[in-house]
C-alpha cells in the first residue's frame, strides 16, 4: 500500500507532527510505503531523512484567510490571498504529476487547514483523508472560502476523515458520517511498568505562545496565587513563540506584575519529558484544545494534570473517569477554581496525588498507545481500499 502524507509545516515539536512521526514509524513497520510531502527543508526534513522515506518538497500555504494582526496585514490582505491561491494551484499541479507517477493509492493530509492533498486526490480520483486535529475556526483560522465549504469537501466522493476526538467530529458535522472515524492520537508505546520520579517545586506549562493556548489566562491566575500564597511554586513555561504580538503581551504582563523571579521561560525544548516527570503539576488552560497531546504525554510521564474542562482536554478526562471510575486529572472551569487547585497542589505533598497520577497513566497506556493508533489507521485504509465503507454507506441508505 502506497500512501502520501501531506504535512502543514516542518516545525518538529508540534502535537500534530509528534503524532504523525509516531504513526509513520508504525505504518512502515506494517508494510506501508509512505511518501511525505512538506513545504521546505527545515527541521522535520532532517528528522525524516534517516528513516529513508521518500520526501517531496513543494511550497504551499494554508487554505485559510491571511491573518489580520496589524495595519500592514490589512494593506496586504488581498495580495496575500491571491498569492496563496496561485502558490497552491501550482503546488497541486506538481503534486498531481508526481503522485500519479508514483502510483499512490491514498493521500492522507495531517491537518484540516491544508487542501492541496484533497485537490490532488480529486484530480487523481483516489481516496483522500483529512486528519482533523484542530478547531480551526475557534483558534483564529478562517477556512477559505468558508468553513461550510470545507465541510462540504468531506462529503464529496472519495473523501474521508479521521477526527482525533468525538468533540471535533461533532464540530465538523461528521458524527453520523460512515466515512469518518474517531481515532485518538498515539502518544506513547505501551509500557508494562510505571515509575513516579521525585517531584520538584515547580508547575509546568507546555504549549506554543499564542492566543489559542491561553497562557495569559494562566498568568492572571498565577499572579493572584503568587500574591496570596506564602510559598508559591515557580512556573516553568516551555514552548515556541508563534505570535510575537501575544508574546510581547505576556512579557509585559510578567514585568508589570513583578513575576520575573517566579516564572522561567525555557523556550522550545526537546527534553520536555524530563520536565514533566519532575513537575508538581502541568496546567492546560486552552479553551479549544483539539486533543491535548501534551496532557496525555504528561500523564504518561507521571505528571499530575490540571486541565480546563473543555475540548479535547475534557474528553480525555471524561474517558479516564469512565474507564477508571474516578478522576484522572484536576478539572476547572473558572479562574477561581484554578486558583484553588494551585493552592491545593502547593499545600499537599506530592504523594497525596499518586492515586490520580496512576489512574491517568493507566488510561493513557490503554487508550492512547502508538500500537493501537497504528492498528486503527491501517484498518481504516484497508476498509477504504476494499470498499467496505462504501458498502456500509449504501446499506445504511437502503434501510432508511
Amino acid at each position: 500500500m502506497k500512501v502520501a502524507y501531506i504535512l502543514c509545516t516542518t516545525s518538529p515539536l508540534t502535537g500534530s507532527h509528534l503524532a504523525f512521526k509516531n504513526l509513520l514509524k508504525g505504518v512502515i513497520a506494517q508494510g506501508v510505503k509512505p511518501i511525505v510531502v512538506i513545504p521546505d527543508r527545515q527541521d522535520l526534513y532532517n528528522d525524516l531523512k534517516p528513516l529513508g522515506v521518500p520526501i517531496f518538497i513543494t511550497t504551499f500555504r494554508f487554505a485559510i484567510y491571511p491573518y489580520l494582526r496589524s495595519f500592514r496585514d490589512v494593506l496586504l490582505f488581498l495580495p496575500r490571498l491571491v498569492a496563496r491561491q496561485v502558490v497552491n494551484w501550482w503546488s497541486v499541479r506538481k503534486l498531481t504529476k508526481y503522485l500519479h507517477e508514483e502510483k499512490v493509492e491514498i493521500i492522507h493530509t495531517n491537518v484540516s487547514v491544508v487542501n492541496i492533498g484533497y485537490k490532488t486526490a480529486q484530480k487523481l480520483n483516489i481516496p483522500h483523508i483529512y486528519h482533523i486535529r484542530e478547531y480551526g475556526d475557534l483558534i483564529g483560522m478562517n477556512y477559505f472560502p468558508t468553513k461550510r465549504h470545507f465541510i462540504n469537501q468531506l462529503s464529496t466522493p472519495n473523501s474521508y476523515s479521521i477526527c482525533i476526538t468525538n468533540a471535533i467530529q461533532r464540530h465538523f458535522e461528521q458524527d453520523e458520517c460512515p466515512r469518518s472515524r474517531v481515532i485518538y492520537d498515539g502518544v506513547c508505546s505501551q509500557e508494562k511498568e510505571f515509575y513516579i520520579r521525585k517531584k520538584r517545586n515547580y508547575l509546568l506549562y507546555v504549549g506554543r505562545i499564542e492566543p489559542a493556548k491561553r497562557l495569559l489566562d494562566l498568568l492572571e491566575v498565577y499572579c493572584k496565587y503568587v500574591n496570596t500564597h506564602p510559598n508559591p511554586l515557580q512556573l516553568y513555561v516551555i514552548g515556541a513563540t508563534t505570535n510575537n504580538n501575544y508574546s510581547q503581551l505576556v512579557s509585559r504582563y510578567v514585568e508589570h506584575n513583578n513575576l520575573s523571579e517566579h516564572i522561567v521561560f525555557w523556550g522550545q525544548r526537546n527534553d520536555v519529558f524530563h520536565f514533566m516527570k519532575h513537575a508538581r503539576a502541568i496546567i492546560i488552560p486552552s479553551l479549544s484544545e483539539g486533543f491535548g497531546f501534551c496532557i496525555a504525554e504528561a500523564m504518561f510521564n507521571g505528571c499530575l494534570a490540571i486541565g480546563r474542562d473543555l475540548g479535547g482536554t475534557k474528553e480525555q478526562m471524561d474517558n479516564g473517569l469512565e474507564l477508571q471510575g474516578e478522576e484522572i486529572a484536576l478539572r476547572y472551569n473558572t479562574p477561581e477554581e484554578l486558583l484553588k487547585l494551585l493552592v491545593m497542589v502547593s499545600d499537599e505533598s506530592p504523594e497525596h496525588f499518586i492515586p490520580i497520577i496512576e489512574r491517568a497513566f493507566d488510561t493513557v497506556n490503554l487508550l492512547y498507545t502508538r500500537e493501537h493508533h497504528t492498528e486503527q489507521v491501517l484498518q481504516f485504509y484497508n476498509d477504504i481500499l476494499t470498499g467496505a465503507i462504501m458498502a456500509h454507506t449504501e446499506s445504511t441508505i437502503l434501510t432508511q
